[in-house]
C-alpha cells in the first residue's frame, strides 16, 4: 500500500478500481440463458460493488482518518484491547459499518465526498442517477436474498428507472444485469476519473521525495531534519553520503532505532541499534522496508561510487 497517513497516492485507489473492473468484467462474461446462473453472478457482481467501495473508503480514511463522520467516538472495552492490537483500524471498521447500514445512497455520496471533496448538493445530475440507479440495484439484491426472488413492495414502489414489470418474480435475465453492471461501472469510471485529477501517482515521485516522506513518517522531532543527515544529489536522484550530525543525544530510544537501521541500510558499516519490540512501531518498519525495497535505497552508495569515479 503506497497512501500513508496525511498521504494518499492515486495508485492504490486505481488498482481498487482496476481490480473491480476485471473483476466485473470477468462476471459480465459467464452470464447466460440460466436464470438461476444469473442470480448468483449478480449477487456476486453486488457483493464485489460493495467491497469495493468499502476498500476505496477504508485507503482514504486510514491516510486521514479525521474526514470520519463522527464527532466523538465511543469505544467498547473489547475495543481498546483491540486497537492495542490492530491500532486505529478498529475505529474504521466501526465506522464504515454504521456508514454501510445507511445504504447504498449514503455510501456512495460519502465517498465521493471524502475522494473527490464534492458535498452532495454539488454532485453532478448525471452521477446522481446512476447514484440512485445503483440503489435500486441494491433493491433487487435485497428482493433475491429476503423475499425469494420475487418483486418486494420496496422495490415495485422506489424503483423508477428499473421499475419490475409486474409485482411477481422477477426476471434476472442477462440484459437487466448487464444494465446493472454498466451502472456499477459508470460509477467507478467517474471516481477513477476524478482519482487521476486530484491525487499524485507513486511511481511518478523521485527517489528522494519517497524517501523524505518516509522519513518524516518515521521521525518527529524536529532535531531531524532531512537535509541535515544526508548528502543529496537532485540531479541524479540519488543519496551520495551521510552527514554528522551532533544533535542524535535528544532523540527517543525508538528514533534511535530507526535512525540506525536507515544509516545501517545505506552503509552497513553502521550497526543497527539493539532494541525492544515496544520500542518501535512495526508499522513504521514494514513502510521503510517497502519504500528502501522500492528505490533500491541498499545500492546508492554504490551508485554514487561508481558516479564519483
Amino acid at each position: 500500500m503506497r497512501s500513508y497517513r496525511g498521504k494518499i497516492y492515486a495508485d492504490d485507489l486505481v488498482e481498487t478500481i482496476q481490480k473491480f473492473k476485471n473483476d466485473i468484467s470477468d462476471i459480465d462474461k459467464k452470464l447466460c440463458d440460466d436464470i438461476l446462473v444469473n442470480k448468483g453472478l449478480f449477487i456476486m457482481a453486488n457483493s464485489l460493488f460493495e467491497e469495493s467501495i468499502r476498500e476505496l473508503m477504508n485507503i482514504v480514511l486510514t491516510s486521514f482518518p479525521e474526514k470520519l463522520n463522527l464527532k466523538s467516538i465511543t469505544i467498547s472495552k473489547k475495543q481498546i484491547c483491540e486497537i492495542a492490537d490492530r491500532g486505529y483500524k478498529v475505529i474504521l471498521e466501526k465506522e464504515l459499518y454504521s456508514i454501510f447500514r445507511e445504504g447504498v445512497v449514503s455510501q456512495l455520496n460519502y465517498l465521493i465526498e471524502i475522494i473527490c471533496g464534492i458535498k452532495v448538493k454539488d454532485i453532478d445530475s448525471n452521477i446522481k442517477q446512476i447514484i440512485e440507479k445503483c440503489y435500486e440495484i441494491s433493491l433487487y439484491r435485497n428482493a433475491l436474498v429476503h423475499n425469494g426472488g420475487k418483486v418486494s413492495k420496496d422495490l415495485y414502489g422506489k424503483a423508477k428507472y428499473y421499475k419490475p414489470i409486474n409485482q411477481n418474480d422477477i426476471n434476472f435475465n442477462t440484459t437487466m444485469i448487464k444494465n446493472f453492471i454498466f451502472d456499477y461501472e459508470s460509477f467507478f469510471n467517474f471516481i477513477e476519473k476524478e482519482v487521476c485529477k486530484k491525487f499524485s501517482y507513486y511511481k511518478e515521485t523521485t527517489r528522494i521525495q519517497k524517501l523524505k516522506e518516509l522519513w518524516y513518517r518515521c521521525f518527529n522531532s524536529p532535531l531531524l531534519i532531512f537535509e541535515n543527515y544526508w548528502e543529496i544529489d537532485i540531479e541524479h536522484d540519488l543519496i551520495t553520503g551521510l552527514k554528522k550530525c551532533e544533535k542524535e543525544v535528544s532523540l527517543s530510544s525508538g528514533e534511535t532505532v530507526y535512525l540506525s537501521i536507515w544509516r545501517h541500510q545505506y552503509d552497513d558499516s553502521f550497526n543497527t541499534k539493539e532494541f525492544l519490540l515496544c520500542s518501535i512501531d512495526y508499522s513504521i518498519i514494514c513502510d521503510m522496508y517497502n519504500v528502501f525495497t522500492d528505490v533500491k535505497f541498499y545500492y546508492m552508495s554504490q551508485e554514487a561510487e561508481r558516479l564519483n569515479r
